[in-house]
């Protein structure tokens, strides 16, 4: 028992980018999962919708969950880049912090999974790869606006032409 407290004393204030990373990946997958839960599971013999969904979910979580065990447990021996979430972060030249663009990337993952159901895959994965390039500084707007156009339409066609999975159309029913 003292190991274990010994273990948990040794923690600090501060968390390394990889539990931050892990922590962050394990709120999404959360969301995602469950979002999945409310499909049918179905068997392994009968996979339903949500059988593949909940399968990855799972394991990234445990692979989320030991990331966090290990590096709790047994931090690296050299230094290792440390975030103070009580210091200020750095800017970039663009005005804002690295956490803001962390925040607002999973708070638009977030939102995703709520409203494609309701406005429809077409337009919420529009808006959403179309925010996630400007929010990674990619190119121009509208080299940004012609690679989400050809992102979304090949998914479409893909997925919904030739595999023929039916993606939520929402509102445009």
């Amino acid at each position: 028992m003292s190991n274990v407290s010994g273990a948990l004393g040794k923690i600090k204030a501060k968390l390394s980018k990889n539990i931050i990373g892990a922590l962050c990946i394990i709120a999404v997958t959360t969301a995602y999962l469950t979002q999945a839960l409310k499909l049918s599971f179905g068997s392994a013999l009968a996979p339903g919708p949500a059988f593949m969904p909940v399968i990855v979910s799972v394991f990234i979580l445990v692979l989320g969950a030991y990331n966090i065990a290990k590096e709790l447990l047994f931090p690296p021996k050299e230094a290792v880049d440390e975030i103070s979430l009580w210091e200020e972060d750095e800017v970039s030249p663009g005005g804002e912090t690295s956490a803001a663009r962390v925040l607002a990337l999973m708070a638009a993952l977030l939102a995703y999974s709520f409203v494609m159901d309701k406005v429809g895959f077409i337009l919420s994965t529009t808006l959403i790869t179309y925010f996630l390039l400007r929010l990674m500084k990619f190119k121009s707007w509208w080299i940004s606006l012609i690679a989400t156009v050809i992102i979304v339409g090949l998914t479409y066609f893909v997925f919904e032409r030739l595999l023929r999975i039916r993606f939520p159309t929402g509102m445009w029913n």
